[in-house]
């Protein structure tokens, strides 16, 4: 038998209470005290009145002097900011983390509205891609459509698009509501691991499987429009590859004759 060492020294796990800390019927459910309620907002928020309006044009600015403008706005207090002439500019109010309406009069280039909490948006246009994405809280409101990876890796909050979407739309998705009023691209919902999706338009994917189901068909031998680079495309046959100069040809499917070797005029 090994000679093991017994000691009543105890260790540093065992110190730390690790060896008797009961582990079952624990849950990951938090629970808050609402006397508790000024721990829950961030350090460096506002208290704004969303009776307070104004309006900010973006024309001549950058993406970082409009965001800094918009905080500025809000630690005056103002509750309501329109913004105007945004003309597809990237990252456009990103990183908001207090209660806001904001309003963009026109459209907005990529990763516009990510990693918000709190905020209530309306955007008048359309969006690029990655809009909304890392959204914790809130609601943003599409007039029109969305590129692709809409509302990627959002964890809470509403996203309403009442266009269409691109492909990886709610990519990633830890949590949170997307509702899309018309088509959704290739891909959407992957990786999603918590959250709604819904959807009143067309998916092509979800068409291209019902489609093999009602026809009684194998899914790679249907091809739908959406599928296709081009709507109605089809490839085009394969050409045979000619043998090179002094090598005969592969004997003929039926068997029964070999052509003659090809050779180069």
């Amino acid at each position: 038998m090994a000679n093991l060492k017994t000691t009543e020294k105890k260790t540093k796990s065992q110190s730390m209470g690790m060896h008797t800390e009961v582990l079952t019927g624990r849950t990951q459910q938090k629970f808050f005290n609402p006397d508790e309620g000024e721990n829950l907002y961030y350090f460096g928020t506002y208290d704004v009145d969303f009776n307070k309006r104004t309006e900010l044009d973006v024309k001549e600015m950058t993406a970082p002097e409009a965001n800094k403008e918009i905080d500025n706005l809000m630690s005056q207090g103002y509750g309501t900011i329109v913004i105007k002439n945004p003309q597809g500019k990237h990252s456009l109010g990103v990183g908001i983390l207090n209660k806001l309406n904001l309003i963009f009069e026109g459209s907005l280039g990529y990763f516009g509205m990510g990693s918000c909490d709190g905020p209530t948006v309306r955007i008048n246009g359309r969006v690029g891609w990655s809009c909304a994405e890392n959204l914790m809280a809130g609601k943003v409101v599409i007039e029109k459509n969305a590129g692709s990876c809409f509302g990627a890796a959002i964890r809470g909050g509403d996203l309403i698009c009442k266009g269409s979407v691109g492909a990886r739309t709610g990519i990633d998705m830890k949590g949170g509501t997307i509702i899309v009023g018309g088509d959704a691209g290739a891909f959407t919902g992957f990786m999603m691991q918590r959250g709604r999706i819904i959807i009143l338009g067309d998916v092509p994917r979800i068409r291209f499987l019902l489609q093999t189901k009602r026809e009684g068909k194998s899914p790679r031998a249907v091809r739908t429009d959406s599928d296709s680079s081009r709507a109605g495309c089809h490839r085009p046959p394969r050409r045979r590859r000619r043998p090179r100069s002094g090598v005969s040809a592969p004997p003929c499917r039926a068997g029964l004759l070999t052509p003659p070797p090809v050779t180069r005029a």
